[in-house]
């Protein structure tokens, strides 16, 4: 899976991996539990947890109604993470900016 996605596009896994952990911990659930709930496997939901998996929307909709939490609030971070990588990006390309004025 490595060399299919870019980077960013991991990086992005493993946030929403982090956040089902942290849900998942905050409700006192196992893998097992939480995976059998939302009807997986629970070495599927490690690797979802892990952001060795690129889930589905339906899978994340399953996982969102077994926390009993809405999808924005599952995808929050992310959201967050693309918003820091804006940022990033536009401070770059103002710092090159400035270096060509010169």
């Amino acid at each position: 899976m490595n060399d299919l996605f870019k980077e960013d596009e991991l990086e992005v896994l493993r946030e929403i991996g982090q956040r089902l952990r942290f849900i998942r911990k905050k409700r006192e659930l196992t893998q097992e539990l939480l995976a059998a709930k939302a009807g997986f496997s629970r070495s599927y939901y490690s690797d979802i947890e892990t952001g060795k998996r690129n889930i589905s929307i339906l899978n994340l909709c399953k996982l969102t109604i077994a926390l009993d939490i809405t999808l924005s609030e599952l995808l929050e971070p992310v959201k967050d993470y693309a918003a820091k990588k804006e940022l990033i990006a536009a401070n770059a390309m103002d710092s090159y900016e400035r270096s060509c004025s010169r």
